[in-house]
């Protein structure tokens, strides 16, 4: 929750994560496919309740909690 709250803040302020994770990125896409599929539905719910398109980095950062959140859930 704590995620989406900044998101909603840099949403609003037009700035968004665009760090450039790259091959950071990638390796959390690929060691998280599960919690990035899900990322990226809640990726596209977000773009078109608030008219703003999410980052790369954004989808990447809320994979990481989608991620933790699942991990918690299983443990």
């Amino acid at each position: 929750m704590t995620h989406l709250r900044y998101f909603f803040v840099r949403a609003a302020s037009g700035k968004q994560l665009e760090e450039g994770a790259g091959k950071l990125g990638s390796a959390i896409r690929d060691s998280y496919p599960e919690a990035y599929a899900i990322a990226i539905k809640l990726q596209s719910v977000l773009e078109l309740r608030l008219g703003e398109a999410l980052s790369e980095d954004e989808a990447t950062y809320l994979t990481l909690h989608v991620a933790r959140l699942m991990d918690e859930n299983r443990a």
